[in-house]
């Protein structure tokens, strides 16, 4: 004998009422919590180095303070002959170094964070909004960059990947739709920043957590 297969239940009125007010509970604590992240940011923890971080840190700034020849060093009053290391033109800095630079002598460490991965650098940066402005005056907006750095065809190469407000990619257009080009190239037809940045780059990576940058003659 068989026996009847019980009924499939259905799917009523009060259940489709009580799932859309789960979505609707959900998504306000979600606004909640994604205007609280974004518009009222913590600022960052500086990164503080171990001492033996710092020593390298600190040999790394003397090569270059001693390569710039408009500071004058105790050493300049001996006299010797003029040489050139090509070691000094290599830098490298790693990850943990740039951000504990960001907090050296300022306070942007509190407002801006690095990220190191290949050949991409990323940036979070808390940006206070002036009082005046509407719905976001005096409140702190959590961005996030990308920025491409590479070198090829014998200039270097630095593309701005993308922006994001609190997670949420902006439009291109709002930011000169310069999304994927390559700034250098863009904006080194004259005498300015980009075209002297260019001119003196003879490499430029990011890789194994590290910013790698040579120098030219």
């Amino acid at each position: 004998m068989e026996t009847a297969s019980p009924s499939p239940r259905h799917f009523g009125c009060l259940h489709a009422i009580l799932l859309l007010i789960a979505l609707l509970l959900a998504a306000i604590l979600g606004s909640l919590w994604w205007f609280q992240r974004t518009l009222h940011a913590k600022p960052f923890t500086p990164v503080t180095l171990t001492p033996p971080e710092q020593a390298a840190l600190d040999h790394k700034l003397e090569r270059m303070e001693k390569a710039d020849p408009g500071k004058p060093h105790p050493a300049d009053a001996n006299p010797e002959p003029y040489r050139e290391d090509p070691d000094r033109r290599r830098l490298v800095f790693s990850e943990r170094e740039l951000n504990a630079l960001l907090n050296r002598d300022t306070n942007l460490a509190q407002h801006v964070a690095i990220d190191l991965a290949d050949h991409l650098a990323s940036l979070k940066i808390l940006a206070p909004m002036d009082p005046d402005l509407p719905l976001v005056g005096g409140k702190t907006l959590r961005l996030t960059m990308g920025v491409t750095l590479a070198y090829s065809n014998e200039q270097p190469s630095v593309t701005l990947r993308g922006i994001s407000l609190g997670g949420v990619p902006l439009p291109a257009a709002w930011w000169g739709d310069i999304k994927n080009k390559n700034l250098v190239s863009e904006f080194s037809g004259s005498n300015g920043f980009w075209s002297a940045f260019a001119r003196g780059i003879d490499h430029l990576d990011v890789r194994d957590g590290a910013l790698h940058v040579h120098l030219k003659e």
